[in-house]
């Protein structure tokens, strides 16, 4: 599903379709930033007994580094609406001119 939603938003944003900027926004935002955001609060409420110095990661931090390509989705969602609403800005301006 992301990389269709990834696809549509790469269209979009090329084509500077305003739907397709607005779907694209409303699902990275809402579901990739929303499991990030889980994702996030998991780590941060893990507690680990630090006291054992291996030389490996733990799951949660590997969790948290494998999850880096989710937190640039939730960017690009991001970005798709902020150009949503430069694109907003000017058809508005088009309308009034």
């Amino acid at each position: 599903m992301n990389w269709l939603a990834t696809l549509g938003g790469f269209f979009a944003k090329l084509t500077l379709s305003y739907f397709g900027l607005l779907l694209h926004a409303i699902y990275a935002i809402s579901f990739v930033g929303g499991l990030y955001i889980y994702i996030m609060i998991d780590y941060f409420l893990v507690t680990e007994n630090f006291s054992n110095q291996n030389q490996h990661l733990s799951n949660s931090v590997s969790l948290v580094v494998s999850s880096l390509p989710l937190f640039g989705l939730f960017c690009m969602g991001i970005y798709s609406l902020v150009l949503l609403l430069k694109v907003d800005e000017e058809l508005d301006a088009r309308k009034k001119a």
